[in-house]
């Protein structure tokens, strides 16, 4: 299945989007007029697609989310209100998604489309929706601090992103606030987060800092920069003496995997799973150098 759109307007403008079956003949047919690009889902299989009555600009509302389900070939749409941009999906929620509201305040809103259930779970300067916990129990929130945060503020930017000054750590269910962290920090696991140079754990209702005894090794994933980690609470660092390794947040562990020279440059690593060992790749110079290392 694919889609393409047919416009060259700005993203908050409308376009005709239209979607096709590669596998069957007379399959192309217009889906309607849309905000944004539609979003692929994974599960259910399928894409999701923002619509909204609207002029032109991106003035909020009245919107709705329409789930195409490949599984089933069914077209459900659901009204979102004026939550009028694409929420970020909740783990293990029966469905809820986060949104940055708005309208009449920027908000932190948990709702469900399929159930129409809506809650606020804070108020404030929110400028960006961050990351949500793999369990789905807390978010990282983009904070500002300029001030600006209902509709009769003329300096807030609707339906605008702006860079935030700090993360919140917002626990999902009661909407409180845990802690704060700088801009860029990101999930390790549901109760570690990580930074360039420190390791933050909740426990006991708070956040708990820790220096890493080296660095975070970043990979490019889809364009991004991405953690290098494992499922199991461990992430890849570089110590000052350029030793490359599994950091455990848990126990504090350093297993080393490769010690780079000081003219190397490591260049890519990841983990094979089919045949259970670290593929690394550095640059000596203008060789290229491979290892496969199998951990005990």
């Amino acid at each position: 299945t694919f889609y393409f759109e047919s416009s060259d307007m700005p993203q908050w403008s409308m376009k005709n989007i239209y979607v096709g079956d590669a596998s069957q003949p007379d399959s192309l047919h217009v889906i309607g007029k849309l905000r944004f690009y539609p979003r692929w889902m994974d599960d259910p299989m399928g894409f999701q697609a923002m619509t909204a009555n609207m002029g032109d600009g991106p003035t909020p509302g009245p919107c709705t989310v329409t789930i195409y389900r490949f599984d089933q070939q069914t077209v459900e749409t659901y009204d979102t209100g004026s939550l009028c941009d694409y929420g970020i999906p909740i783990p293990n929620s029966g469905g809820d998604q986060l949104y940055r509201a708005i309208r009449p305040s920027a908000a932190l809103v948990r709702y469900n489309p399929f159930t129409g259930e809506r809650r606020t779970l804070m108020i404030g300067e929110i400028e960006a929706l961050g990351e949500v916990s793999s369990d789905g129990a807390y978010a990282l929130v983009g904070m500002g601090r300029g001030g600006a945060y209902t509709d009769q503020d003329p300096d807030i930017n609707f339906g605008l992103v702006v860079e935030p000054y700090y993360n919140l750590v917002v626990d999902l269910n009661t909407g409180e606030a845990v802690g704060e962290l700088p801009t860029g920090a990101s999930w390790l696991s549901p109760s570690h987060l990580l930074t360039d140079t420190t390791l933050y754990t909740l426990e006991n209702g708070g956040l708990t800092e820790t220096m890493l005894p080296g660095t975070v090794v970043y990979s490019i994933a889809e364009g991004e920069l991405a953690v290098i980690k494992t499922p199991n609470h461990q992430v890849i660092i570089q110590t000052p003496n350029d030793q490359v390794g599994l950091y455990d947040a848990v126990s504090g562990d350093f297993t080393p995997l490769l010690t780079l020279q000081p003219d190397d440059t490591l260049y890519w690593l990841a983990f094979d799973n089919s045949n259970e060992l670290w593929r690394i790749s550095w640059r000596r110079g203008a060789s290229s150098l491979f290892a496969d290392v199998r951990l005990p």
